[in-house]
């Protein structure tokens, strides 16, 4: 125990001090969610069903948002495997990563949308834009509609035949399947796709330094 000598007893220092270290370690968590609620939850998801592990996924996907595809997630991650903190997240890490964010993070808190969404409309425009036309044949040759074949390969970002046949048959039973996805929020940039790349580029080189800076001390204290 630590002396508060703002505190008349050590019971009034004790719950002080635990009050206020339980309030400090809900806004790092707050934050870190934060992070890896920023990057594609979709591609997030198809990274941990690979086993690659959810900080190292979310920090390839995040460094590699201005490419925005899993192949360009897998190479950053080949080409950093050796970093000593592949797999931590640091409070500095977490700030300098959402400062660099160029797009506005949308939640579910912050888009309100009404769900008019009824069986046998379409799925939106945005969404049908997305879609892989050659898988999307395959699935649908394979006997399933239109609608569940797009929400499949949308779900599991194209990835393959396989992957979206499993996906149909994970939620073949779902109250929701024969509807429609929702239409995306809209996103609107903050900065362009050049500043964007330029803050992680930025963000990348800090992270760099500060290792080699704490290597250096750590040398220094041998």
């Amino acid at each position: 125990k630590v002396r508060d000598p703002d505190s008349k007893t050590w019971e009034e220092k004790t719950v002080a001090y635990v009050m206020e270290l339980q309030k400090k370690k809900d806004a790092a968590f707050a934050r870190k969610e934060k992070f890896f609620s920023s990057v594609d939850q979709r591609k997030l998801e198809l990274m941990l069903a690979k086993n690659l592990g959810k900080t190292r996924s979310a920090k390839a996907l995040h460094f590699t948002r201005d490419k925005g595809t899993i192949e360009a997630a897998q190479a950053w991650l080949a080409e950093n495997e050796a970093l000593p903190d592949l797999d931590k997240i640091t409070d500095d890490f977490v700030e300098e990563a959402l400062a660099s964010l160029g797009d506005v993070v949308m939640t579910d808190a912050d888009v309100v949308m009404a769900d008019e969404r009824k069986v046998g409309d379409p799925n939106p425009p945005e969404i049908k834009e997305k879609i892989n036309q050659d898988l999307l044949k395959q699935v649908m040759e394979m006997g399933f509609s239109e609608l569940r074949s797009e929400k499949a390969l949308y779900t599991t970002d194209n990835v393959s035949l396989e992957h979206a046949v499993n996906w149909l048959a994970e939620h073949a039973e779902d109250a929701d399947i024969d509807l429609p996805l929702l239409k995306p929020p809209p996103v609107k940039p903050k900065m362009s796709k050049e500043e964007a790349e330029a803050k992680a580029l930025e963000l990348q080189k800090r992270l760099r330094e500060k290792r080699a800076a704490e290597e250096k001390e750590k040398e220094k204290e041998k």
